[in-house]
């Protein structure tokens, strides 16, 4: 059985053209792949197995307090993240750090960078700002994530999170007025007959002046008799 190849004649046109698209092609690709690399650094390694005795970042949260009520709406933001550390001499650093307040996404900081002079991420994470929190009750969240380089272009990740209470209560309530009720006039003259009869009671009963009456009458009704006794005899002698 016999083969016929046929041969087709391609010009020196053609061939230069599919040259450069091939290698137009080639230069994109190569440009998305730096391009994702910038984007994510840990593109080019692989997921490791974390290894025991890591610690995740630890956050230290120091505004504001848990569980403290506050009387301005000001109210100071100030914590601070170190990297996970590992328990072996590993280059380790902090990727991101957010917090939210009452469930809304209120800061953002991604750490990321990698180089073969430098370790990943930031080794520490210090944040300070004053937040105008509305009052009442509310719940902030602070989330962070490190990453470990065992080597051998794998990673690992470690993150932690802390979360506190707090209410803000700016408003003081005003303290109610009590106003004692006026009094009626007739109360008036009740008070004032009852003020009366008190200090009548209050005075000694005057029996100084009873006893001189009472002898008073005495001596006028013996004088009385005498007279009448004297006057009939009178009449007794005339007889």
């Amino acid at each position: 059985m016999t083969s016929i190849a046929l041969k087709l004649p391609v010009s020196k046109k053609t061939a230069a053209l599919a040259l450069v698209l091939a290698f137009s092609l080639a230069l994109a690709a190569a440009v998305l792949i730096v391009e994702e690399a910038k984007a994510n650094p840990w593109i080019i390694f692989k997921a490791a197995e974390p290894i025991p005795g890591t610690t995740s970042p630890i956050i230290t949260l120091f505004s504001p307090q848990n569980n403290t009520a506050y009387a301005s709406n000001s109210i100071l933001l100030s914590f601070n993240v170190t990297k996970p550390q590992p328990p072996l001499p590993l280059d380790s650093g902090i990727s991101y750090v957010r917090y939210t307040l009452d469930g809304n996404l209120t800061g953002l900081y991604f750490c990321d960078h990698y180089s073969s002079s430098a370790p990943p991420g930031i080794p520490e994470f210090s944040y300070s700002q004053t937040l105008t929190v509305p009052d009442g009750e509310h719940t902030l969240l602070i989330e962070a994530a490190g990453v470990v380089l065992p080597g051998n272009l794998t990673l690992f990740w470690m993150d932690s999170n802390a979360i506190i209470f707090f209410s803000v209560h700016s408003e003081q309530p005003e303290p109610e007025l009590t106003q004692s009720p006026s009094p009626s006039p007739d109360s008036s003259l009740s008070q004032s007959s009852q003020e009366a009869n008190n200090q009548l009671k209050a005075q000694p009963f005057p029996t100084a002046l009873v006893t001189t009456s009472v002898a008073l009458v005495a001596v006028v009704s013996a004088g009385l008799v005498v007279y009448i006794c004297i006057t009939r005899l009178g009449k007794v002698k005339r007889v």
